[in-house]
C-alpha cells in the first residue's frame, strides 16, 4: 500500500474499503467528512498565501 494512503487512513481523512473488481479483490477509497474538512482548510489556507505575501509586499513598498 502506498505510504500516503497509510497516513491518512490513520488520520482518519479516508476511509478504505475491499471490493471485488475484475482482477481480483482491490481496496477502494472515499474521503471521510474530517477529510472534507480538511482539504477545504487546507485549500483555503493555499489560496489565502499569496494574498497574503503581495498585502506585506505592498506594505514594504508604502513604508519606503
Amino acid at each position: 500500500m502506498c505510504p500516503s494512503l497509510t497516513r491518512m487512513e490513520t488520520k482518519e481523512f479516508i476511509a478504505g474499503q475491499w471490493k471485488e473488481s475484475e482482477s481480483g479483490r482491490r481496496k477502494y477509497y472515499a474521503r471521510t467528512e474530517i477529510g472534507q474538512t480538511e482539504r477545504k482548510r487546507k485549500c483555503f489556507s493555499l489560496r489565502q498565501t499569496p494574498i497574503q505575501k503581495s498585502s506585506i509586499e505592498f506594505s514594504k513598498k508604502l513604508r519606503l
